[in-house]
């Protein structure tokens, strides 16, 4: 016996329903923020630092390679800094592994107050928001609590 084929679903809203969410902890944000970039700064503090080794090559303070780069004897009469394998192979020759993490803990606290406050004010303003008809937050909403989040964050993690 052949069925007769079944009606076709009905169409589709073309915008997304909005989902009804559980309203989260502010602090949730600030620690998933904070372990994200936590995380982040520890895998990339090696190439950092190799960089700003490059960049202080040849400066016994921070005048030194301004003054070489502006003399009569122009830029070229200073050696030419070592590229960033060659960098990097002698701080672990000199310093050890290790070495490549010497300011490890700063750079993490910074992440830690710079990106968790972001992200701990971006679900804070984005609770204290009015909503839209929908119960959500138009683009130019969420654009505003993503520049005041910024602008909070900025404040806590640069001092």
């Amino acid at each position: 016996r052949i069925l007769p084929p079944s009606p076709p679903p009905p169409p589709r809203a073309m915008s997304a329903p909005v989902a009804t969410a559980k309203k989260q902890a502010p602090w949730k944000g600030f620690v998933a923020g904070s372990a994200g970039a936590m995380l982040s700064g520890a895998v990339t503090h090696p190439i950092d630092l190799v960089k700003v080794r490059m960049q202080l090559y040849g400066a016994k303070d921070g005048f030194e390679a301004a003054a070489a780069a502006t003399s009569k004897a122009g830029p070229s009469a200073a050696a030419a800094p070592p590229g960033m394998f060659r960098t990097g192979y002698q701080v672990v020759q000199h310093e050890g592994t290790l070495g490549l993490y010497r300011g490890l803990s700063a750079s993490l606290l910074r992440q830690a107050t710079f990106i968790g406050t972001k992200f701990g004010a971006y679900d804070l303003l984005k609770g204290a928001m009015p909503k839209d008809e929908g119960g959500g937050l138009s683009f130019l909403k969420m654009t505003a609590c993503g520049l005041g989040a910024g602008a909070i964050g900025a404040a806590g993690g640069n001092p």
